[in-house]
């Protein structure tokens, strides 16, 4: 093991918090939300790391940064793409699903014989809305963990 400073670890480089471990997953089990609070540089990551790497057989984790969120679209945007990422997903039917929620925003005009698109002003892609859509679309057995960190600097932006 490194004593590393700075930077979030992983794997070998992590102090194991056998207790901080055993409170938050007994948290999860309980179905409450754990909120993890501490000073900067404590761990607080790495501890989110340990569990996205190890987690229980029975639970599908997601970990997505939202510090540069300044925005609702911005932060859902970020959730969304987070849970298209996971590997619990179908990759396919969910980039398929989300292109055809974007394609749904384009406003045709018109389209020619040669094949040339007019598009007239188009609609954004309400991220909230397609990330609730995209949850309930998940087949999956586990149970979902949507980890947020720099959660409270999003919340400030």
């Amino acid at each position: 093991m490194k004593n590393i400073v700075g930077q979030a670890v992983r794997g070998r480089d992590f102090w194991n918090r056998k207790s901080e471990l055993a409170k938050i997953w007994q948290a999860i089990e309980n179905g409450t939300h754990p909120l993890l609070v501490a000073p900067r540089r404590v761990g607080k990551t790495s501890i989110m790391y340990k569990i996205l790497d190890e987690p229980k057989d029975d639970y599908a984790v997601v970990y997505v940064n939202t510090e540069s969120a300044y925005s609702a679209d911005e932060f859902w945007h970020k959730l969304f793409n987070a849970l298209m990422d996971e590997e619990f997903n179908n990759k396919n039917t969910a980039k398929f699903k989300n292109f055809c929620a974007k394609l749904k925003t384009f406003n045709i005009e018109s389209i020619s014989i040669s094949g040339s698109i007019k598009l007239g002003d188009a609609k954004e892609l309400n991220y909230a809305e397609a990330f609730e859509a995209l949850i309930k679309d998940i087949e999956s057995d586990k149970k979902l963990i949507i980890m947020m960190d720099e959660f409270a600097q999003t919340i400030e932006n």
